[in-house]
């Protein structure tokens, strides 16, 4: 081990400080043939090269800068972790080297545990232990045997004199060199432990009055214990080829999915379900958390489908039409798909097909089938050149000449609405022609998206698209249609785009707004991270009497680097400035990984804010007046050391 004033390094254990790999070529996974079968387990190392490999030449090897080390030969043997206050943005950080913390004896050997260490700086920066999350999993509590733990390797012994007890407690630490900063957010007082039954309760409650099924799965793994998985889903959807959840049990996947987790991948899984207009029997549409809780119980449930699930690949129960449907789950069929690979091979891959045992019956609510037509681009094949999905139809091989639109607060409140290409609704209006001469209509009220915001009393940029979680375009907005061919009905083109890749031709907005903390409580936690906060706004205000062109204010916010360049922001696309803090918030590990010193001889900060600025100004309404002079360009600002810094277009 070397070491010198900055930080302790390693040579590199996978390069062996040669900066390069020989790694074994793709070539051999088919065994020195064409057509590569696609293995259950690992790859077969003794394979034969292919001879005519575009990679390896018939080598079996290929060479490659090492991505252990990034090409330098050696790796950092430091772990700093972090935790920061969202309430108060308080920070308080450790850096953790060889010989800084004593390594304790586990069941699988001598580990560095970091759980006692994050508990006391959790402490010091004023957050609840219970609401610790690591920026790259805010979905989950941190794992004590995984991201708290670094395993040592066997040799080592507290009876070692202190340089080998070092040099494998560096090694050690220099594995971890993927995640080498670990930062963990919390609040200063953890909410209420939820009630399981009254949230699975409300879960399938609202599923009611969305017109969905919610689907609790439990799918076999081969390892014994079950994955589990709860999620919405439109009638008629097949059985997705993974869930996009996988917990341990039943409890843990209740107590971990959100409105937005059960949402979240819809049109996906959903996308060759049946579309169907909507006939619904809707409760009063009083506040969801003010009903009586209607008792369910969540370890009989879990019972039922374990059982079901005892002598084949999963089981579900579905909730619909107002109780519980439950059927197992089998292998209905097997699809090879053949891909082209890196080597001039061409891959074979199995992929299992399950279906339900048992479909529940039809839904009450369940309207008159959207009238739709096969894809005139891909020839109803849903896929293009290259096996892509078709743009025309998203990838399910039909049109629909239809669409449903559900407009909720998640709270209680739903609005459904059946968009039909209607003769009786009023005539498109002209408001633009493209430079190619294509007319740009604007439809009428029934078919816009902002009157909606105005019933709801929210802004048009809180209306927000319940499975991409973002917010809906302009052109949903305002029912803004560009006539592409001659002779199309302007109303029946934008049903058929509104349509395109939704779950059932069904388009689910909410207008509960953005989960985002205030832009200067985010700026304080930023601050504290030794991180600069950039603010992008760019006004299209200007463009209001042009419906073709973009519209409104648009903002981008993210945690850069101090030696970032101050120009280096890309063009900002939130249509709000919550929704912008939203989206840093969720990819903040990204940017602080970025923001890392990609030299392993220069240390990692250990970012240390007891006392948080609370004399941090808003930007906002200084960029705004700026952005407002520059109309269509972006102004920056940028929070460093120094305060805020505002950067206008030259």
């Amino acid at each position: 081990m070397k070491s010198d004033d900055a930080v302790p390094t390693v040579a590199c254990v996978r390069c062996a400080g040669t900066t390069f790999t020989l790694d074994r070529c793709r070539c051999r996974d088919g065994d020195g043939d064409f057509l590569v079968e696609q293995q259950v387990g690992g790859p077969d190392d003794d394979g034969r090269p292919w001879p005519d490999c575009e990679l390896c030449a018939g080598d079996g090897t290929v060479a490659r800068p090492c991505l252990e080390c990034s090409g330098h030969g050696r790796c950092r043997s430091q772990l700093v972790l972090t935790v920061a206050n969202l309430d108060t943005g308080a920070v308080a950080s450790a850096s953790v080297v060889p010989g800084s913390v004593e390594p304790t004896l586990g069941p699988d050997g001598w580990r560095i545990a970091l759980g006692p260490l994050l508990a006391e700086l959790a402490g010091r920066a004023g957050v609840a232990p219970a609401t610790l999350r690591e920026v790259f999993t805010l979905d989950r509590p941190p794992e004590p045997d995984g991201q708290l733990s670094v395993l040592l390797n066997r040799r080592w012994r507290p009876d070692l004199v202190a340089v080998d007890r070092h040099d494998l407690e560096a090694r050690a630490l220099a594995n971890r060199s993927y995640a080498p900063w670990l930062v963990f957010l919390g609040r200063t007082a953890a909410p209420d432990r939820p009630d399981l039954a009254g949230h699975l309760d409300r879960l399938r409650r609202l599923a009611d009055r969305l017109c969905l099924d919610l689907v609790v799965e439990a799918r076999s793994t081969g390892y014994g214990t079950p994955s589990w998985d709860i999620r919405f889903e439109t009638f008629g959807a097949g059985v997705p080829q993974r869930p996009h959840g996988v917990h341990s049990d039943l409890p843990t996947a209740v107590e971990r999915t959100s409105v937005d987790d059960a949402c979240y991948g819809l049109a996906e899984r959903c996308l060759t379900a049946p579309a169907h207009y909507l006939d619904p029997q809707l409760p009063d549409s009083h506040p969801l958390p003010g009903e009586p809780v209607e008792p369910v119980d969540v370890d009989q449930l879990e019972r039922r489908i374990l059982r079901d699930c005892a002598d084949a690949p999963g089981a579900q129960a579905i909730w619909r039409d107002g109780r519980w449907r439950h059927t197992s789950l089998y292998t209905a069929d097997t699809t090879t798909t053949l891909a082209e690979l890196e080597t001039g091979q061409v891959a074979r891959q199995h992929t299992v097909i399950l279906a339900r045992t048992w479909e529940p019956p039809a839904p009450s609510w369940l309207g008159d089938p959207i009238p739709q037509t096969p894809c005139g681009d891909c020839h109803g094949t849903g896929t293009r050149e290259w096996l892509l999905p078709c743009h025309a139809c998203a990838g399910n091989g039909r049109t629909c000449q239809g669409a449903v639109l559900t407009v909720t607060d998640l709270a209680g409140r739903v609005v459904h609405l059946n968009w039909r290409a209607d003769d009786s609704a009023a005539p498109a209006m002209l408001v633009g022609t493209e430079p190619a001469g294509q007319p740009v209509v604007q439809l009428a009220d029934r078919y816009r998206l902002r009157p909606w915001a105005t019933i709801f009393g929210v802004r048009p940029d809180e209306l927000v698209d319940l499975d991409s979680d973002r917010a809906v375009d302009h052109d949903l907005l305002d029912g803004i249609v560009t006539v592409v061919r001659p002779g199309d009905d302007p109303a029946v083109s934008h049903l058929t785009t509104v349509s395109r890749g939704r779950p059932g031709g069904r388009l689910l907005v909410s207008t509960a707004g953005w989960d985002a903390p205030p832009l200067t409580r985010l700026a304080r936690v930023v601050h504290g991270l030794g991180l600069v906060l950039r603010v992008v706004v760019t006004d299209h205000r200007h463009n209001a009497g042009d419906l073709r062109l973009v519209q409104g204010l648009h903002w981008q916010v993210d945690a850069v680097g101090t030696q970032s360049p101050p120009d280096g922001a890309g063009t900002p696309w939130h249509r709000s400035l919550p929704e912008a803090v939203a989206y840093c918030l969720r990819y903040l590990g990204s940017d602080l990984h970025r923001s890392l010193p990609t030299v392993p001889d220069h240390p990692i900060g250990v970012p240390q804010q007891p006392i948080p600025p609370d004399d941090l100004p808003d930007p906002t309404g200084r960029v705004r007046e700026l952005a407002a002079r520059h109309p269509g360009q972006p102004v920056t600002a940028r929070l460093d050391r120094t305060g805020w810094q505002v950067r206008v277009p030259e």
